[in-house]
């Protein structure tokens, strides 16, 4: 079931959900020969999702574990 079939289905069920929390983004499944392509798909049906049920969504994705032992900002590459 995709992300968006799924979000509707649940706004059916809640009509007052307002907020939607994706854990975990690089572990949903969808079409595509690479991880851009699939992070490419993923984040445009998530904002296709926000204009059709005028939801707010908090995407977060996994954030490799060495930032806390070294105690450094967050940088792109310890997204994984």
């Amino acid at each position: 079931m995709d992300i968006i079939t799924f979000a509707k289905k649940f706004k059916a069920t809640y009509p007052d959900l307002e907020v939607i929390a994706i854990d975990h983004l690089t572990k949903i499944q969808t079409a595509g020969n690479s991880a851009y392509e699939r992070t490419t798909k993923i984040t445009t049906d998530i904002f296709a999702l926000t204009k059709l049920l005028g939801v707010t969504v908090f995407a977060v994705s996994q954030i490799n574990r060495s930032v806390e032992k070294e105690k450094r900002d967050i940088a792109m590459s310890d997204m994984r």
